[in-house]
């Protein structure tokens, strides 16, 4: 039993081990490694590419926030006045309301300035780009 145990858990370490090297060769090849597909881009044939609905709405919140920092409101109250401007236009995150939790996230993302992040790696990825750097950090600064 203790051979059949040792054996099972030395192929487990070995599948394991094969898994981290494939994720870390398509991180180096700027590629997306793993977690959910942000959203502004959608899955084609194993490469992702830009949803042109979405980015433009990802673009709006971009600029409608800082908009409204400029203005002097909290973030609080900015978050709120863009979830009203959101759904003014129709606008939904997968067939849903806009949230406060995917706002953040969404201003949050580095990945729409053409920048991801594996563990503690970071690096330029092969994607079309929805953000500037300059407005990803202005956001980030207010």
């Amino acid at each position: 039993m203790n051979v059949l145990l040792s054996l099972n858990e030395m192929e487990r370490d070995t599948i394991v081990e094969r898994m981290n090297t494939g994720k870390i060769r398509k991180f180096e090849n700027h590629k997306k490694v793993n977690g959910r597909i942000s959203f502004g881009y959608k899955k084609y044939k194993d490469n992702l590419i830009l949803d042109k609905q979405d980015s433009k709405i990802v673009q709006y919140i971009y600029k409608r926030y800082l908009e409204l920092r400029k203005r002097g409101y909290s973030k609080t109250k900015s978050m709120r006045l863009l979830r009203v401007s959101l759904k003014k236009k129709n606008y939904l995150y997968k067939g849903k309301e806009f949230t406060s939790h995917t706002i953040r996230y969404i201003l949050s993302n580095i990945f729409y300035t053409g920048m991801m992040t594996n563990g503690s790696q970071t690096t330029n990825h092969n994607y079309d780009k929805i953000v500037s750097t300059r407005l990803f950090n202005l956001v980030s600064k207010v």
